[in-house]
């Protein structure tokens, strides 16, 4: 493996001395890379050759599998590299990401969904809906999995304050990700990654997209679940039926 960095992002080891925040912030970048490299050593070594192959699973599957390898690597990365670090800054840093990427991810895979109406894209439906609830998910790991490498508790109340609907699955994301932790040696294949896919199932069910995730023929399905929020037009046709029953027309 190869491991590439901008320069810009690791300027601050020269830029800084090696007893500041900014200094360990840079190095920590370089042990995180790192641990990529670590977890790739791990899939090699109980599932040689898979992570590099094609998916041998269904259309949806393969997708939940990307995603959910994605939030893995970035927890295990995090956990691993958090040592290589001083101060606050890092975690910091990876609060405010979390906090950001939260704001409207649950509005923008309903957004999504609004469009399927129009463009009847199954493949595109999911990917759309799926990628805004996982990117958000993706940010909690950086800092869990940061702070979880470093051995301080996490408050999982205060952490989610911020993050509306998408607050009780980061509970669930942190236990299954720990659960994937307990076992990273020994997975077989990506079927390592179920707990954090049956996580994303749940998320994507409360945005309005309920799937069933089959590895045997017929394969894996899915539906719309109608609702003022995933219906074009739904919220203000609702708030006018609202309106109606206050003024006592009969709808």
């Amino acid at each position: 493996m190869h491991v590439v960095l901008n320069g810009e992002a690791i300027f601050d080891l020269v830029e800084h001395e090696p007893d500041t925040e900014e200094f360990w912030r840079a190095a920590n970048l370089i042990a995180h890379e790192l641990g990529h490299v670590k977890t790739a050593a791990w899939f090699e070594g109980h599932s040689p050759g898979v992570m590099l192959a094609k998916h041998d699973c269904d259309w949806a599957l393969s997708i939940f599998r990307d995603a959910a390898h994605g939030i893995w690597e970035e927890y295990a990365a995090c956990r691993l590299s958090a040592g290589v670090s001083r101060g606050n800054l890092v975690t910091d840093i990876y609060t405010e990401n979390l906090e950001r990427s939260m704001s409207g991810a649950v509005e923008r895979a309903r957004s999504a969904i609004k469009a399927h109406y129009e463009h009847r894209d199954a493949t595109r439906l999911l990917i759309e809906t799926l990628g805004a609830i996982s990117t958000p998910l993706n940010h909690s790991m950086y800092l869990m999995g940061h702070l979880d490498g470093l051995e301080q508790e996490i408050d999982i109340d205060r952490i989610s304050s911020s993050t509306g609907e998408l607050a009780p699955y980061l509970s669930d994301a942190l236990v299954a990700v720990r659960k994937c932790w307990d076992n990273k040696t020994s997975w077989n294949g990506l079927a390592g990654l179920d707990p954090i896919i049956d996580v994303l199932v749940d998320a994507m069910k409360m945005t309005g997209v309920a799937l069933t995730l089959n590895q045997e023929p017929p394969g894996s399905s899915f539906s719309v679940i109608y609702s003022a929020a995933t219906l074009p037009n739904g919220e203000a046709d609702m708030e006018i039926i609202r309106m109606k029953r206050t003024l006592g027309i009969q709808i």
